[in-house]
């Protein structure tokens, strides 16, 4: 598909890859298309900010990438709408993003890595000697997690994060390092900070992996039954 065929008010996700920092992440929604242009190949966006500064790509060189996961995919691989090396620029009389490419999206599988959901309380240190906070585990997988908590004060991205969780189940207690990537509104004031992993514990593979096949004895009707 085109990027004009991307409908207002979907969700996408730009990718900023910049040759000096990790890159950036950010989700946005797409905006009516209330311009007259010559060109046929566009679409708009809205803005992103970091805290209150706007996020203006006109100010540095990088390869950007759009991304867009179709509804009907939300929740199995995640086959991803994705058009790489997009032209990406602020709009300051309309205040909006615009992306301008002549390819057509290629659907690529965004979820290489399992992604266990957890749901666990945990304890999260942002920062080198940062304090910590409260927060809950949303999923872990082998490359990477996310955490869900309350709006922070400032910007984590590109920041390490250090995440303590326990899963009483098996009585296994994880202490993972890692740097945040992106994070994301939620909804009632609360932010999902996605983070990949600089070190893991190495039981965390098997622990993924274990997680992975019950998921699949349970949808596959195969799960083992407890007597009572």
């Amino acid at each position: 598909m085109f990027v004009e065929e991307l409908e207002p008010g979907v969700t996408v996700e730009l990718v900023i890859k910049r040759t000096d920092k990790l890159p950036l992440h950010l989700n946005t929604t797409v905006k009516e298309n209330n311009i007259e242009a010559k060109i046929r190949h566009f679409c708009l966006l809205e803005p992103c900010f970091e805290g209150e500064a706007l996020i203006n790509p006109n100010g540095f060189s990088a390869d950007v990438e759009l991304n867009y996961l179709p509804p009907y995919e939300e929740g199995k691989n995640c086959r991803v709408q994705s058009w790489a090396h997009v032209n990406l620029k602020y709009l300051t009389d309309i205040k909006s993003y615009i992306v301008l490419t002549n390819n057509m999206s290629k659907e690529v599988n965004r979820r290489i890595a399992y992604r266990v959901e957890l749901g666990l309380p945990a304890v999260v240190r942002v920062g080198e000697n940062q304090k910590t906070y409260e927060c809950t585990v949303h999923d872990v997988s082998i490359q990477g997690v996310s955490v869900t908590m309350q709006e922070l004060d400032y910007n984590p991205v590109g920041m390490s994060m250090s995440v303590v969780f326990f899963e009483e189940a098996t009585g296994t207690n994880f202490r993972i390092f890692s740097v945040c990537v992106r994070m994301q509104n939620v909804g009632r004031n609360l932010w999902r900070y996605g983070c990949q992993f600089t070190k893991a514990p190495p039981e965390l593979a098997a622990y993924v992996y274990r997680k992975q096949r019950e998921e699949m004895a349970k949808r596959s009707g195969n799960e083992k039954k407890t007597l009572t």
